[in-house]
């Protein structure tokens, strides 16, 4: 006798569909319709950080160095025979190399928004720094001193920014149109004048300044790239302004006005991005598109909108706008104005996603010893991307997944069952529930911490919710309530542990059972 398949009937139909849903690891999106999303798209991603295989609650944040008596403006990383770490409050420098209690190295000055830069040449290792308020300061490995930059018509301490470019450095004098450069190899001395203001099509004055390669004939060749406050670039070619054959402008180019002044740029790889108003943009775009186009090459396309949005309520004056990279979690941070709250928008460099760090507030970043610090108004300065908790406070992380019908746009489901495929260490909690037709539903817990961020607001509400301690890879399931046309996967992760060791929380997929109601 052969067996044969069961008849369906009435009776032995199945009463629920699954629906498969995957971790955003694209990051989240505000550019596509939220009815159209991609399924490996989040609709929202509070501390979240997408990964290319996962998404992944970020790791905590501790004191670091504390008692610096004023908010912390910059944070000073040397590399030389030894490295050390500073950072900048008030009218002092701080040596913060072995954290704890800081050390005040240098004191007496006016501003501690610093403009930094490392230089080595046969000498050593230097540090010159500058801030268009206080005479520049220079630290050779172990002393700190005001070594003297001189020129006709320059008085020093009007000097606001400094890069090494061709074996000089070049600076510039605030609020004007004019560049200084040393002698090659130099790190004191004569400074020479360089006008750059008849080639400035819009006016204004020089804020930023920046290296970008590019490929030729024979290899590859440093530009030197200026930027105003009104958002011109003037990019420049040769290394000896002394002769006319031996540097000269290779164009000019118009994008949105810069953001956080000379914090506004950070080389990835050969190209160099820049933070403007209407996104973040490589100079390799900014020089072939028009600024309406910005869109079609700015590394914040997935967010646009909500970007427009953040600077219009934000605003542009702010110092503390940053644009900071992290390479060794592959992570680029745009910190956001104080006054905006506690976020930071982070790009995944590798794969492009984006998402919303939320509860470190942060003046400042910077990258030390493949370690990533952040100052704050406290007085303090933090460590960033260890153990499992933000000075004592739990993490809470949010992830609501790509909107999905399910192939049919009609019928309401009845959502029954979510299951989640996570990573899960001793000290995470997860919590699972399904969000409906577009109404994100969020433990009450959350709703402070994390409403969502994008041009438009959508009611929020709560679900039941389910949690698990857990250890490894699992499966875990929470019954839903939710009924809805579109239906989105929405985790929630604490992690609550000790400051040494991380407690993972990671994302991979899952399912959702729903029952297909008749369409009203």
């Amino acid at each position: 006798m052969v067996r044969q398949p069961a008849l369906v009937t009435p009776k032995t139909r199945r009463v629920s569909a699954p629906g498969d849903w995957v971790a955003p690891t694209a990051g989240w999106r505000t550019d596509v319709a939220v009815a159209d999303m991609p399924k490996d798209a989040a609709y929202q991603l509070d501390n979240f950080f997408p990964e290319s295989n996962r998404v992944r609650a970020r790791y905590g944040s501790n004191i670091f160095a504390s008692m610096l008596g004023a908010t912390v403006q910059t944070i000073i990383p040397y590399s030389g025979a030894t490295n050390k770490l500073f950072a900048s409050a008030g009218s002092q420098i701080f040596d913060i190399t072995s954290g704890g209690i800081a050390a005040s190295v240098v004191s007496g000055q006016i501003g501690a928004r610093w403009s930094v830069q490392q230089y080595t040449n046969s000498a050593g290792s230097f540090l010159r720094l500058v801030n268009g308020l206080d005479t520049p300061l220079l630290y050779d490995g172990s002393t700190w001193a005001t070594t003297a930059i001189t020129g006709t018509g320059l008085t020093a301490s009007n000097l606001s920014v400094v890069v090494a470019y061709r074996s000089r450095l070049w600076f510039i004098e605030k609020n004007t149109a004019k560049i200084w450069y040393l002698a090659t190899d130099a790190v004191s001395g004569a400074a020479t004048a360089f006008p750059c203001g008849g080639s400035m099509k819009y006016g204004a004055v020089l804020v930023a300044m920046g290296v970008w390669t590019i490929p030729v004939s024979t290899g590859v060749e440093q530009c030197l790239v200026l930027m105003s406050s009104e958002g011109e670039i003037l990019v420049y070619q040769g290394s000896d302004p002394s002769t006319a054959s031996g540097f000269s402008l290779l164009g000019t180019f118009k994008v949105g006005r810069p953001l956080g002044q000379d914090r506004c740029m950070i080389n990835v790889g050969a190209d160099l991005a820049i933070m403007t108003t209407d996104g973040i943009v490589p100079i390799t775009k900014a020089v072939q598109l028009d600024r309406g186009a910005t869109d079609l090459g700015s590394i914040t396309a997935k967010i646009a909108p909500t970007w427009l949005q953040t600077v219009a309520d934000a605003g542009v004056t702010s110092d503390q706008w940053q644009l900071t990279a992290f390479p060794r979690r592959r992570m680029a941070i745009v910190n956001l104005p104080a006054a905006y709250g506690p976020y930071q928008y982070v790009m995944n460099t590798e794969t492009g996603g984006w998402c919303r760090f939320v509860g470190l507030s942060s003046t400042c970043w910077g990258a030390w010893n493949d370690r990533l610090f952040f100052g704050a108004a406290n007085g303090n300065v933090y460590e960033a991307e260890v153990g499992s908790n933000d000075a004592g406070n739990p993490i809470d992380a949010l992830m609501v997944g790509a909107w999905q019908r399910f192939g049919d746009s009609i019928s309401p489901k009845f959502e029954t069952l979510i299951g989640a495929t996570v990573q899960a260490g001793a000290s995470t909690n997860f919590y699972l529930g399904v969000s409906a037709d577009y109404q994100v539903t969020v433990p009450q817990a959350l709703l402070a911490l994390a409403a969502a961020v994008r041009p438009f607001t959508w009611d929020v509400s709560l679900w039941d919710q389910a949690y698990w301690p857990g250890t490894t890879v699992s499966t875990k399931f929470a019954s839903s309530n939710a009924i809805g046309v579109a239906l989105a996967p929405t985790v929630r992760a604490q992690i609550s542990g000790d400051s040494t060791s991380i407690s993972e929380a990671g994302v991979i997929g899952g399912t959702v059972l729903y029952q297909k109601g008749t369409p009203i």
